[in-house]
């Protein structure tokens, strides 16, 4: 919907050069305006920072612009405003025939344009802004998301350097400046990234790392091959896609004093295989007859990734009968 009365479209912020003044005496008249802006706007429950989330473009920018214009020149909906410290939401729409949404939502910016105009101690601030008699030129909507030297009014100097700044168009920006500044300077540097930003970019990376862990968890603690080893006692082996051991079970007292000698739970099943093994033939686990036989369920193993295992079986001349999901496998 269209602002009514007299103010429909009459003014508008452009991007076109403007001439600003440039001194230390100026620099600081700005410096005061700019402290008794940031008080004015808190009293208005609003500040830099908040208004700085939310980029209005530059035809939103235009119809807020002419709403505080026509809250000047209102002197009900003014005193309204000045009595309550809030904006009378429907009266404004139905006066204005925007919507009393789009009014809330932009209620921070109309009320900041409303200080600024209003008031003659921010003749300054009012000076910087660069608004005309609204003119029907072409102008790209987007000049300020592409620009890496972004200049501006310094309204607030952050701890990690960076500053909150007024743009001549009117735009509450958070910038990391070139050099260093002072509040009430017009400064250049490029755009910042807001706190809804890293707050946003947190979650999806909090999200990411979730879900990864969760594969990682889920990929860690499913068992992928299932292998009961027969070495005097038998022994039943859980491993995982990682050919990590992730369980490692026995019925006989044997086999859980061989186990509680080892650590093999989370172990690398070449080395965890390799060092049941060897532990079984030191404390005279496997049988005179060498027999060492393995049963392997679920998935094949790959005995290439073995290499300590088969060194094992071999150097110790066992004889080993291992049925690799199926299929004999022997040990060469």
């Amino acid at each position: 919907m269209k602002i009514l009365s007299l103010y429909e479209n009459k003014y508008s912020f452009s991007y076109k050069n403007k001439i600003h003044v440039l001194s230390k005496d100026i620099d600081e008249i700005r410096k005061k305006e700019v402290y008794f802006f940031h008080k004015e706007l808190k009293v208005y429950g609003f500040n830099i920072k908040d208004l700085s989330v939310d980029k209005p473009n530059l035809t939103t920018r235009n119809e807020l612009l002419n709403i505080a214009f026509f809250i000047k020149n209102n002197e009900s909906i003014l005193s309204f405003l000045e009595s309550k410290r809030t904006l009378p939401i429907k009266k404004l729409s139905f006066e204005t025939g925007q919507t009393p949404l789009f009014i809330n939502k932009w209620q921070g910016y109309i009320t900041a344009y409303l200080i600024i105009i209003n008031n003659k101690r921010y003749h300054n601030m009012r000076n910087y802004l660069n608004t005309n008699e609204y003119e029907d030129v072409t102008e790209d909507v987007n000049y300020e998301m592409k620009e890496n030297n972004i200049t501006g009014l310094n309204l607030m100097v952050n701890k990690n350097n960076s500053c909150f700044i007024l743009t001549s168009y009117g735009l509450f920006l958070n910038i990391l400046p070139h050099t260093s500044c002072e509040v009430g300077e017009i400064i250049t540097g490029k755009k910042g990234r807001s706190l809804k930003h890293i707050i946003k970019l947190g979650i999806i990376v909090s999200i990411v790392l979730l879900i990864a862990y969760g594969v990682y968890n889920f990929t860690y603690k499913s068992s992928n091959t299932t292998i009961v080893i027969d070495i005097g006692t038998t022994i039943t082996m859980d491993v995982n896609k990682l050919n990590k051991i992730i369980n490692v079970d026995t019925s006989s007292s044997k086999g859980r004093k061989l186990i509680n000698s080892l650590s093999l739970k989370n172990s690398n099943l070449d080395e965890g295989l390799s060092s049941l093994i060897n532990s079984s033939i030191q404390n005279k686990v496997i049988n005179d007859d060498k027999k060492v036989s393995m049963f392997i369920t679920k998935n094949p193993l790959n005995f290439d990734s073995l290499p300590k295992t088969k060194e094992v079986i071999i150097n110790n001349k066992l004889n080993p009968s291992i049925n690799n999901n199926g299929k004999d496998f022997f040990v060469k």
